[in-house]
């Protein structure tokens, strides 16, 4: 009797080790990679996990090429202002969005490309016309750019990628933080490319757009009017800058294209 109590104690005492090292093993650490076994269907990527500063877990891939011994140059394709994931389903295929393929494209076999999926947003995401509001919490300047920090971090440490040359490119609203990223990484970024990224600020791309009628001719059909109205309306931003739930342009349609030119 007392040597079948000896058997069950032991083998409870292997299984929570077990259980335990498990645990250890999956657990996600910060600007440390950790491959997906399940692969992206019919993409030419590996999805990668992460950990950031924020403690959030963080989707990356990096694309694969017929070179795969070789470790080649990363280039950092940072996605423009869409709440959706950087693939879609299509008649029953996954295809990739937001133009980080014509860069894959272009680039195999000589660079390895690095792409983020936005905090709040999930593999196959898709916005239907608004964001969710878990997406809207996370999608801050800051926030963002810790993201597509921490998957750079995590990047350098895979063997496929060359630690001396990293080139971060965004497009449109990704321009800006792009900037952001190259001045938060000065010792890992050696190149940095806007796309299409405006000025200075988001808010010097909307004065632009206002005075010349792109925006808000509903308002006024002065120029200046319209300029007050976007500053009037800037400052009651700037009076609840952290808020979630108030949207201002969440959605605007120009030229027959939508797009979300500013959440908060």
């Amino acid at each position: 009797m007392k040597y079948s109590l000896v058997k069950l104690f032991l083998a409870i005492w292997i299984i929570i080790v077990c259980a335990g090292a498990l645990t250890a093993q999956s657990k996600l650490e910060r600007y440390k990679p950790r491959k997906d076994n399940a692969p992206v269907p019919r993409q030419p990527y590996e999805r990668y996990f992460t950990r950031d500063r924020f403690d959030r877990e963080i989707t990356f891939y990096v694309s694969e090429t017929e070179s795969r011994q070789q470790p080649l140059p990363l280039i950092v394709f940072i996605q423009g202002s869409e709440c959706s994931s950087l693939f879609h389903r299509q008649n029953g295929i996954v295809v990739p969005s937001l133009g980080h393929i014509s860069l894959q494209e272009v680039t195999a076999g000589k660079a390895r490309v690095l792409i983020v999926e936005k905090p709040g947003i999930k593999f196959l995401d898709q916005s239907q016309g608004g964001c969710a509001s878990e997406f809207n919490r996370e999608h801050t300047l800051e926030r963002w750019a810790e993201a597509v920090e921490a998957a750079i971090r995590a990047a350098q440490e895979l063997p496929q990628v060359q630690k001396n040359r990293t080139l971060v490119m965004g497009h449109s609203e990704g321009g800006l933080v792009a900037c952001r990223v190259a001045r938060d990484l000065p010792e890992i970024i050696t190149h940095v490319a806007s796309l299409a990224g405006g000025g200075p600020s988001q808010l010097f791309d909307l004065l632009t757009l206002a005075r010349k009628g792109n925006f808000f001719r509903n308002v006024a059909e002065d120029p200046e009017a319209r300029v007050k109205y976007l500053l009037d309306q800037w400052q009651a931003i700037q009076s609840d800058p952290m808020s979630a739930e108030k949207l201002f342009l969440a959605l605007l349609t120009v030229g027959g294209q939508r797009f979300w030119p500013l959440h908060r």
